[in-house]
């Protein structure tokens, strides 16, 4: 009867640790394709390029599927204006 007592306890403390790991495992809240940390926000479009939003500058930049050409910047000047080119 003490084993039983034992292994009882022993699983109790296993699923007490297993509820706290599920639990306390970070969450990312941001869309699926978009990335927030700090700075920068990353976003990718269906055909395959990637793009960067510096928040702290308000510009864009729009990468090739590769990721080796930069193919736009533009920067944001007022939320429903048209953004301005610069490059």
């Amino acid at each position: 009867m003490n084993k039983s007592w034992r292994f009882a306890l022993l699983g109790l403390l296993v699923l007490i640790a297993a509820v706290l790991f599920v639990n306390l495992a970070p969450v990312h809240s941001a869309p699926q394709g978009m990335h927030t940390e700090g700075r920068f926000c990353v976003f990718t479009y269906p055909s395959g390029m990637t793009g960067f939003f510096d928040a702290d500058e308000g510009v864009v930049y729009v990468y090739d599927p590769n990721l080796t050409q930069c193919v736009m910047v533009r920067k944001i000047t007022r939320l429903g204006d048209a953004m301005k080119k610069l490059k």
